[in-house]
């Protein structure tokens, strides 16, 4: 399994890099960044997924608590590129609306 957390931090805007298997194992690691970040001040949060190679539920809980946390704080979430096992994952489980630009809107 691999799995790594890349933060590019330009206050208030944060974005996180997610490399690699975003499952039961790797999603509490998501998880404590963005809301350690979020605690520091970062107001936008934005996740690049283009590099996870897979999702299962946990990861999928994971990537939702997070748009909670920033959002719930006033704050705005997105998601950026995403690879094609998250956009997958996100249009079986109908989470889309949630998770912006996780899955491309019609072209």
């Amino acid at each position: 399994m691999y799995f790594s957390l890349d933060s590019v931090a330009d206050p208030p805007r944060l974005r996180v890099v997610v490399t690699g298997e975003l499952d039961v194992l790797s999603a509490a690691g998501l998880r404590g960044e963005v809301s350690r970040r979020a605690r520091e001040g970062f107001s936008s949060v934005v996740l690049d997924l283009e590099g996870v190679t897979f999702l299962d539920c946990t990861g999928l809980a994971a990537l939702l608590a997070c748009e909670e946390e920033v959002s719930s704080s006033g704050g705005t979430f997105a998601v950026g590129p995403s690879s094609v096992a998250v956009r997958r994952v996100v249009e079986l489980t109908g989470v889309a609306g949630r998770l912006a630009g996780a899955v491309p809107g019609p072209a």
